[in-house]
């Protein structure tokens, strides 16, 4: 039995889904989304090249920006960020993330309603914004602590696309959820392949300035090596930021 709750998020998913068809595509909006994909494309080619040549800060420079763009190609993509407030975010992904859920405060909180672990905490992502304190601690952080917040996303990727199939079986009906894919289905496995985007811009946007420049005495490009979690995880990390670009992609003029 779908509660009420998820009864009001699955309508309006669905009404936003029909308005999203209804709506006439932003040519130019589209091309600065696809801009950022391909430019996004560009950096995790030159972070693979440099790492394997051992230039680690360079290669998390590009991992970062890799990061970034496409990052602001999905805040597009959602229409809660304008080509204006992309502008004015700058290199402060936090900052981005936290706009996008202001602007998207509504939609926000009637998720957080299905359940606690929907909730959202903006406390986090304000002191990266205004401690570089902070900001270091994350960019710093262990691998350890990079891959168990990977596996952490993992198994929250395979249960809520769960959750959301069986809300949507529930609402309409088997039969009514089958003719709807791939719509629905492609759609559901798209979005969790581009929210690990969330994860990737606030664990790399500290390193757009730490990697480039050695001003920085608690933290400068002279410090990465492969004994920072940061580099040992940047592998893994550009392969999810390239499924999530692949992914946006597939979906940018969708449906």
């Amino acid at each position: 039995m779908v509660e009420p709750p998820i009864k009001e998020v699955i309508n309006q998913m669905t009404t936003d889904l029909r308005e999203r068809r209804a709506k006439k595509p932003d040519p130019e909006r589209i091309a600065l989304i696809k801009g950022d994909l391909r430019t996004s494309i560009l950096d995790i080619r030159a972070s693979r090249l440099l790492y394997k040549d051992g230039l680690y800060s360079l290669s998390t420079y590009h991992l970062q920006q890799a990061a970034e763009k496409a990052t602001k190609a999905y805040f597009l993509f959602t229409g809660f960020i304008t080509k204006q407030d992309r502008r004015n975010m700058s290199h402060d992904l936090a900052r981005g993330q936290r706009w996008l859920f202001e602007n998207a405060s509504a939609y926000v909180g009637l998720i957080k309603d299905i359940g606690p672990e929907f909730s959202f905490d903006d406390s986090v992502i304000k002191s990266l914004e205004k401690s570089e304190n902070k900001r270091i601690e994350l960019a710093t952080t262990s691998e350890h602590n990079i891959r168990a917040l990977m596996d952490e996303y993992d198994s929250a990727k395979v249960k809520y696309r769960n959750l959301v199939e069986q809300m949507f079986i529930e609402f309409f009906g088997s039969g009514e959820f089958q003719s709807a894919t791939p719509d629905v289905g492609a759609f559901i496995d798209a979005a969790n392949e581009i929210s690990f985007l969330f994860i990737a811009s606030l664990l790399t946007f500290p390193h757009e300035a730490f990697s480039r420049y050695a001003d920085n005495e608690k933290l400068n490009y002279n410090d990465y090596t492969m004994d920072m979690g940061i580099v040992k995880t940047t592998t893994d990390l550009l392969m999810r930021i390239e499924k999530a670009v692949i992914a946006l992609d597939k979906i940018i003029e969708w449906p």
